[in-house]
């Protein structure tokens, strides 16, 4: 899947590379806070795991239950600092790669990678006195937490609980500590139900499918819960009923009383019927139940159109019109255009008229881009 360019990905992944104590996730957000002052740690997070899938960064491993992240893809070695708990990018001469070639050649081994860390002390670790560091190794191991969400069951190791929860995207507010109680909001039925399923207390009850009627097309939809606009006539979801329960229509609409009327069987919808509909200017013929916005030939309001045997809804001193008048009601003559078959270039839809029409009603191109096909 191509993902579209990020300025906060591309300032990670240059941080990364940059780095050569293979930061954590909150060392990150601590280094990019204040460039990108709406960064979260979410944020960061996403975007390290797009890095690592997309093979542009490394996860090493978690180390004091914070994971650790690099940039570097080449083969090469770490040193974590058992007293203040550094990772750093350690190059050391060809002797493990010599060794990486003769395993393959004294075994027969197919090796693909290999991983060498080093623990010890780094340089000011090993200024201070054994006892020193051993007590504050002890110390920070203690600060060490593991926090629970309480919505998900998702467990967190760190000093603090995340910002969000990256399974279920709640906040820290719903992290607890084990043996406390869960931080949920009791006046929360929701979450507070949540806790018990996760907590084993009960089963969680899916909701069900339904089926939800639309009062106005009668449109069936089957959910847990309604669309929020319906499909077909565009009414929003809040008006869909269930079998048996009362339409939620206005009383007062004669319209749509008359629809709901009809979808329970109260009475038969009347068809409107197909007619013909004759432009006064043109004598351009329209089939349908109302006539056109606007005539496809000679653009006028459809409100001029007549049926057969109407009186023409003209400007009768419009000499140029009551010459067409005259010319539609037999009084005098008119060249008839040929009813033609115009072809759409684009996705092949076929318009039967005396000219293509305005749009393509399949793909929306202008008529310029209709040929005829005789």
């Amino acid at each position: 899947m191509v993902r579209k360019n990020s300025k906060k990905r591309d300032a990670i992944l240059a941080c990364l590379r940059q780095s050569k104590e293979n930061p954590t996730v909150e060392m990150l957000y601590r280094q990019l806070k204040p460039d990108y002052p709406e960064l979260s740690l979410g944020t960061v997070y996403r975007n390290l795991a797009i890095l690592v899938e997309e093979k542009q960064a490394v996860n090493i491993g978690s180390f004091r239950g914070q994971e650790r992240y690099d940039g570097r893809l080449d083969p090469h070695s770490h040193f974590v600092c058992r007293g203040c708990g550094r990772v750093m990018d350690l190059d050391i001469p060809d002797t493990v790669s010599e060794i990486y070639t003769e395993i393959q050649r004294d075994f027969g081994f197919r090796l693909e990678s290999y991983a060498l860390t080093i623990t010890g002390l780094c340089d000011n670790c090993a200024q201070e006195d054994n006892d020193t560091y051993d007590k504050k190794h002890q110390e920070e191991e203690s600060t060490m937490k593991k926090w629970i969400c309480s919505v998900c069951g998702h467990v967190h190791e760190g000093i603090a609980p995340p910002e969000l929860c990256p399974v279920c995207k709640v906040t820290s507010s719903h992290f607890h500590l084990p043996g406390e109680e869960p931080a949920v909001h009791v006046d929360d039925p929701e979450v507070a139900k949540l806790r018990k399923v996760i907590e084993g207390v009960e089963p969680a009850t899916p909701k069900p499918i339904r089926k939800w009627i639309c009062p106005v097309c009668g449109h069936v939809h089957e959910g847990t819960t309604p669309p929020e606009l319906c499909p077909v006539c565009k009414i929003v979801g809040s008006q869909f009923r269930l079998p048996g329960e009362e339409l939620k229509v206005a009383q007062e609409d004669p319209e749509t009383t008359k629809l709901r009327k009809a979808i329970e069987g109260a009475e038969p919808v009347a068809a409107k019927p197909i007619r013909k509909w004759v432009c006064p200017v043109c004598g351009h013929v329209h089939e349908g139940t109302t006539p056109p916005e606007l005539c496809p030939v000679c653009k006028i309001v459809g409100s001029q159109f007549r049926l057969p045997g109407e009186e023409l809804k003209v400007a009768q001193e419009d000499p140029e019109i009551t010459k067409l008048r005259k010319a539609i009601e037999g009084v005098e003559p008119v060249a008839a255009k040929p009813v033609r078959k115009w072809v759409c270039s684009v996705c092949g839809h076929v318009h039967e008229g005396t000219t293509p029409p305005e749009l393509c009603p399949v793909c929306k191109v202008t008529a310029s881009h209709f040929n005829a096909a005789d």
